[in-house]
Parts: C-alpha cells; sequence; structure tokens
C-alpha cells in the first residue's frame, strides 16, 4: 500500500506543479500583455528576430504549445507568413528549457524554501492589495511556490519506488523506445514543460539514468507538437504547415542530436554536461534540453525556406475558396491568450471600418451620378458588415469572460460601442444607396448647387473619416482637433443644407421629391459624422 499511497502522493505532486505553473504563466501573460503585443507587433522577415519573439513569448507564458497555438491561429487568420511563423516556433522551443532550468536549481539552493515564502507574501498581497498589478504578482509568486512545492512532494513520492521505476527504464533501454515514452507522456499531458521536469525530477531521485533521460527528453521535444497539430485541425492550409513545421523542426532537431549520441562516446557527453553543470543530474538534464533546442535551432535556421517548402509538399493547398463570411483577425485559438485577442479585436474593427469606408465612398458615387452599377457590390459588403457585427459582438462578450487586465476591460467596453458605430455607419451608407436607386428609377435629378453641396459634405466626411481612423488605429490623440473641428464643420453644412433647400424650394429651383430626398441625405450625412467622432473618443476612454 505504501507504494500506491506514493503513486497518489505522486499525482498529487504533479497537479500542484502543474496548476502552480498554470497560474503562473497565465498571469505573467496578463502583467506583460503590453510586452507581447509589443513584440509580436515587430514580427518581420528577419529570423532571428523572429527566434528572439519566439523565446521571448514562450519564456512569458511558460508553454511552447501556447505559443505555436497562438503562430497557427495568426498564420490560419492571415496576419503572419509561414517564414515568421517557422522563425518563432524555433525560438519557442528554446524559450520553453526556461522552466526546467529555474526547476533544476533545486538543489543547487533550497530554492523551495525561498519560493515558499514569496508564495506566502504573494498570497499576502493579494488580499490586502487592491491594486490589480500588484494582485497579478502576488499570484504569480503563488504560483511559483506552488510549482516548486509540487516538485518537491514528487520527488518525495519517487523515492518510495524509484527501484522498480528504474528497473523499468533499464529494462526499456532501446532508446527509440524511450523517445517514444517521452512522446507518449507528453502528448497525453499536453506539456513538455511538465514533462522534462518530472523526468529530471526522477532522474535526481535515481529512478533513471542521465542517458535514459535525455533520449525521453528528445521524445517530450516531439510529443509538445501534438497540441499545435490538434490545434490545425480545421484550419487553412497555411495554418496546418505551420503546425507540420513545428513537427519538422522538432523531429528533425532530435535525429541531429542522435546521429550526435553514436557519432561522440557517451561518456564524452556525459563529461561535457558534467563540466558545466557539476554532479546535480536535474542540471545537467536542464543544459541538454537548452543546449539541444539552442543547437537544433542554429542548424537548422539556414534551412527554413527548406522546411517551409517541405511543409508545402506535404500538406497540399486545395485552392477551395470559401465564400462563407468569417472574421478576418480573429478566432478561438486566440482566446487563450487574452492580450494577443484584444490586440486583434482591433484590428477586426479597422477592418470593419475600412470596408464601411468602402460602402459609404461608392454610395456617394452612386448618389452623384445616379447611377447603382456598384449595387451588389455594396450590398455584399452591407452582409459582411451586419455578420461581423454579431460576430464581433459575441467574441467581444467571450473575452469580457476572461481574465483580463483593467485597460483591457476598458478598451473591450469601447468596443461594445464602436462595433455599433461602424455597423451604423454602413447602414447610413446603405440608405444613401437607396436614395440613388430611388432618383434612378423616378427620373428625379438634384440642381448642380445641390450636387455641389452634397459634394463638399461628403469632403468633410471624408476628412473627419481620415482623421478618426488616425486617432483609432494609431491612437494620435492630437488628431481630435482635427476630429472636432470636421464635426462641427458636418454640423454648420446640415443647416446651411436645410437653409439652401428653403430658398431654392421658395425661388423655384427644386421639386419637392429631389427635397425630401436632399434632406435626408444632409441627416445621414450628419449622423455619420456623429458615429465617426464616437469612434475617435472612444480612445480617449482608456
Amino acid at each position: 500500500m505504501d507504494t500506491v499511497y506514493s503513486i497518489f502522493n505522486l499525482f498529487g505532486g504533479m497537479a500542484v506543479f502543474m496548476y502552480g505553473m498554470k497560474i503562473m504563466g497565465d498571469n505573467l501573460e496578463r502583467a506583460a500583455g503590453k510586452n507581447m503585443k509589443k513584440m509580436l507587433s515587430k514580427v518581420s522577415s528577419n529570423r532571428l528576430a523572429g527566434v528572439g519573439i519566439g523565446a521571448g513569448v514562450t519564456g512569458i507564458i511558460q508553454s511552447s504549445a501556447a505559443t505555436t497555438v497562438m503562430v497557427v491561429g495568426f498564420v490560419n487568420i492571415g496576419v503572419m507568413s509561414l517564414i515568421q511563423a517557422a522563425a518563432i516556433i524555433m525560438g519557442a522551443n528554446i524559450g520553453t528549457t526556461i522552466t526546467l532550468q529555474i526547476a533544476s536549481f533545486k538543489n543547487v539552493i533550497d530554492i523551495t524554501a525561498i519560493a515558499g515564502i514569496l508564495g506566502a507574501a504573494g498570497l499576502f498581497v493579494n488580499m490586502f492589495t487592491k491594486k490589480s498589478m500588484l494582485k497579478r504578482i502576488g499570484i504569480i509568486f503563488v504560483g511559483l511556490a506552488m510549482l516548486f512545492i509540487g516538485l518537491e512532494y514528487m520527488g518525495a513520492s519517487v523515492e518510495n519506488f524509484a527501484e522498480p521505476l528504474s528497473h523499468f527504464f533499464l529494462a526499456v533501454n532501446n532508446p527509440l523506445l524511450l523517445i517514444l515514452i517521452g512522446m507518449i507522456f507528453t502528448s497525453i499531458i499536453q506539456s513538455s514543460s511538465v514533462a522534462t521536469v518530472m523526468i529530471a525530477g526522477f532522474a535526481a531521485e535515481g529512478a533513471i539514468g542521465l542517458e535514459a533521460a535525455l533520449f525521453a527528453v528528445l521524445g517530450m521535444n516531439i510529443g509538445t507538437c501534438v497540441t499545435a497539430l490538434i490545434s490545425s485541425i480545421g484550419t487553412n492550409a497555411n495554418a496546418k504547415r505551420a503546425a507540420i513545421i513545428h513537427l519538422l523542426f522538432n523531429v528533425l532537431g532530435s535525429l541531429i542530436i542522435i546521429i550526435l549520441f553514436y557519432v561522440i562516446d557517451f561518456n564524452t557527453i556525459e563529461a561535457f554536461l558534467f563540466s558545466i553543470s557539476g554532479s546535480d543530474i536535474m542540471r545537467q538534464i536542464a543544459n541538454f534540453h537548452t543546449i539541444f533546442n539552442i543547437l537544433a535551432t542554429l542548424i537548422l535556421l539556414p534551412f527554413l525556406n527548406l522546411l517551409v517548402k517541405l511543409s508545402i509538399l506535404l500538406v497540399k493547398d486545395k485552392s477551395v475558396v470559401s465564400d462563407a463570411l468569417r472574421m478576418y483577425y480573429v478566432d478561438e485559438r486566440m482566446l487563450k491568450t487574452p492580450p494577443i485577442a484584444v490586440l486583434l479585436m482591433k484590428k477586426e474593427l479597422i477592418n470593419m471600418l475600412n470596408l464601411a469606408k468602402k460602402n459609404l465612398d461608392l454610395s456617394n458615387e452612386a448618389l452623384i451620378n445616379v447611377n447603382i452599377d456598384k449595387e451588389s457590390e455594396i450590398l455584399k459588403r452591407e452582409e459582411e458588415i451586419n455578420f461581423l457585427n454579431k460576430a464581433v459582438t459575441k467574441f467581444l462578450v467571450k473575452i469580457s469572460a476572461l481574465d483580463i487586465s483593467y485597460k483591457d476591460e476598458i478598451k473591450i467596453g469601447s468596443y461594445y460601442h464602436v462595433v455599433t458605430d461602424i455597423e451604423r455607419i454602413a447602414d447610413h451608407a446603405e440608405n444613401i444607396l437607396n436614395y440613388a436607386k430611388k432618383m434612378q428609377e423616378e427620373n428625379i435629378e438634384f440642381s448642380e448647387e445641390a450636387k455641389n453641396e452634397l459634394k463638399n459634405f461628403a469632403e468633410v466626411l471624408n476628412n473627419l473619416y481620415e482623421n478618426t481612423m488616425l486617432v483609432f488605429t494609431e491612437s494620435k490623440i492630437t488628431y481630435m482637433a482635427m476630429v472636432n473641428k470636421y464635426e462641427d464643420e458636418a454640423d454648420n453644412l446640415k443647416h446651411q443644407m436645410v437653409n439652401s433647400h428653403i430658398h431654392r424650394l421658395n425661388s423655384g429651383n427644386c421639386t419637392a421629391e429631389s427635397g425630401t430626398i436632399y434632406l435626408s441625405l444632409a441627416t445621414n450625412y450628419e449622423r455619420i459624422a456623429d458615429h465617426l467622432t464616437n469612434i475617435a473618443e472612444s480612445v480617449l476612454t482608456y
């Protein structure tokens, strides 16, 4: 029964360790959300920069699988190329080694005791402070404490069945079998960080030898690819290729190390690890894990284009163009990284603004020329905007339910109003099209004076639109003065149009039919100006 209880304790320790790592990673991600956004916004064709970004983001969220899933999502929505994704994936493999590096110091200093007191302090801070950032930092320390306490508990429980476990690993001393065990174990628990820490812990208790542990670690690096492969189901061809690149990189990297193991005598490898790590086997495994991923990246980085080409050969593009309406920049995968979901939600709104602008321009053109040849294009885009209005609103509700920073919470609150304003602008554009259609059907014409006034109003709206985009997309608050200026002009123009219409009506230069449409247009233009001003002012709330 002692062995059974020890197994139960092992699983209990693993649960504490995994939960500690989760809450630490989640809160690190939210605390560093702004920095993550900055890093990902700097993604370029520079491969080394991509590797650095991948390592940095993974170091924050403590999960290469989560980073890769995020990258698959980016590729799926078209905001990241395969080359960019491949470089980030390579960096993610380096970043994920941080967890084991931290854990491996438990035998160097009494890091569990230090983490324990930090966890207690973090809990105290979380309970008695009202500042969200301090609360988050407190929870990070609590997660850190749980991580090391769970690790300590796992190590203590392994002591009671280290011998039979050792016999098991001796029996399966075949390198390929050890790699397979590592792959399967990581695939089940969906975290190479947890798996490598556990195997290093087993080695520290004498349950597994160094050579067997290193082969198991190679398998764990391959096993972590399962998460991204599952995430790529239902995505486009490029997103599937990104997941395949992750698998190819880890498999080829492992093959390189296996070849080195057979070319170089293992005693030489063991002596090298001893020289840089000392006699602590956990430190030896941690350093091997880091060196392995850095070495694989250095070797394979120059062949990035070949990896991409190979992924294209393995995943054929069926070239099926879907007409299904969808959001362009966000999908369910993004909810796993709330700061990034908030960033991409703004891109989605900017896309909606651009769609509404296209419809407004085409509707004005149809009105001035009394030509509705573009009606089907405008109506199709209006259908898309209506779809996005509902889809974005639902996604905003999902983001609101997540643990997001106070600033992001304010942003999401403002986005509810922004999406409504955009949808109303598109509705007014459709109204303008309908007036153009009525004029064509009933052979109604405006006077040249009325046309010039409408053109003038359309130009003011165009200027207002440009300045609103500068404020909303780039947070250039200085342009609010221009927004307010053009909004005032729009209000004045409406009053002038009403007065001009009355004058033309009295002088017989305007018919009742054209006058009704003319006044309705003035109202629609003025309301578009109001909605654009609302969108610009939303930035002032955060």
